[in-house]
């Protein structure tokens, strides 16, 4: 099997490459088997990785990493929510003073407000 007439020079070094090396590899080194932690060469001596049961210790280290919580080292729970006066607006966002979602939500309907009733 070759390649077609008018092949590009590089997809033709490619192929070139790949009909040499390749049939090295044909050859086979026989089947895979497990190879056991201990055989493995070049590998971190103290990290021995151990798989966790739940989802947030299925990683490495067997640490819960992802513990939900309410700290800023915790992850939040999917179905957690923010009041609006909780969550703040840096200043200078979309021409809005610092503060919080609540009160920058009445002043954005306090402008739409006065300018509804300025077109009158």
């Amino acid at each position: 099997m070759g390649l077609p007439t008018g092949a590009p020079r590089s997809l033709k070094r490619l192929w070139a490459y790949l009909e040499k090396h390749v049939a090295n590899i044909e050859g086979g080194g026989g089947e895979a088997a497990p190879v056991a932690w201990a055989d493995v060469t070049g590998k971190p001596a103290t990290f021995p990785p151990v798989i966790g049961s739940t989802a947030t210790t299925a990683m490495a280290g067997n640490t819960a990493l992802l513990a939900i919580g309410t700290t800023a080292s915790t992850a939040a729970a999917g179905n957690h929510t923010h009041a609006a006066t909780a969550v703040t607006v840096a200043a200078g966002t979309a021409g809005l003073a610092a503060g919080n979602v609540q009160t920058q939500l009445q002043a954005l309907a306090t402008r739409i407000a006065a300018l509804e009733a300025a077109a009158g």
